[in-house]
């Protein structure tokens, strides 16, 4: 655990460092949330902190893929293409645009969950290496107000 600031300086939190792909970094909160965010908005020691914590492998485009499933039938270092043949074909996920205009959007919070998670659907984002090949999926929903959650 260690302390954060923003951009400014002005403002700081703590928390734990728990990855970053060079552009975005993911952190673990003291009250346990995890947060994910553009590194810009960190301050540039910070910034500097985390290049420095990063394993320069992590960021290559030569690094392997990891083996096995990264989300229903897509796997790790699947191209686009390949990626989006699997999404259609998945009974799992849905599109919430006709893909008509998937050129113009991408791919990032078109599909859905089918099932609901909580009683809210996932959106899928992706991320993906410099060769084209994908390094990440994240399943994230629609933000809610605080009166939904149920706290006891």
């Amino acid at each position: 655990m260690r302390s954060w600031r923003n951009a400014e300086g002005t403002r700081s939190f703590r928390a734990e460092f728990l990855a970053s792909d060079g552009v975005r970094v993911t952190l673990k909160r003291g009250d346990g949330r995890i947060v994910t965010f553009a590194m810009a908005k960190l301050h540039e020691s910070d910034r500097a902190w985390v290049r420095g914590n990063i394993d320069p492998k992590d960021l290559s485009a030569d690094a392997p893929a990891p083996k096995g499933a990264a989300f229903d039938q897509l796997e790790f270092g699947d191209d686009r293409n390949t990626v989006e043949k699997k999404l259609k074909a998945s009974k799992f996920v849905t599109a919430g645009l006709d893909e008509t205009f998937l050129g113009r959007t991408g791919l990032n919070g078109i599909y859905k969950t089918r099932a609901t998670i909580g009683g809210l659907h996932c959106y899928l984002f992706f991320d993906w290496n410099e060769s084209g090949g994908l390094r990440e999926v994240t399943l994230q929903t629609q933000p809610v107000g605080k009166g939904r959650y149920i706290t006891s």
